[in-house]
């Protein structure tokens, strides 16, 4: 069980245990239906794919690691092509772990 589902699991056993929502069978659906979108959420959230935001943040980053003598605006436009497609894969490779949670 990933720490969001943890995480999403105790929130819905406590409301479900208030006094106020103590109501037997309706709690249970309750609880239920917060988990299932709990983990509808993750799931949404890691398939998404990275935003070119991130990619181009991403591949400075590795820019920076590959070559911090050179300016990323100095790089050639090969370069930072195959920047953009290693941060890409590293962004989807986070995602995938993600998803299995």
């Amino acid at each position: 069980m990933s720490a969001f589902e943890a995480a999403a699991r105790a929130e819905a056993e406590r409301y479900a245990h208030t006094p106020r929502m103590n109501v037997g069978t309706v709690t249970d659906r309750l609880a239920e239906a917060y988990m299932a979108g709990a983990a509808a959420t993750r799931d949404h959230l890691a398939a998404q794919e990275p935003s070119e935001e991130e990619v181009e943040v991403a591949a400075r980053a590795l820019w920076e690691r590959i070559s911090p003598a050179l300016a990323w605006d100095d790089a050639t436009e090969a370069y930072r092509d195959a920047c953009r497609m290693d941060a890409r894969a590293a962004l989807r490779a986070a995602a995938a772990v993600r998803r299995q949670g």
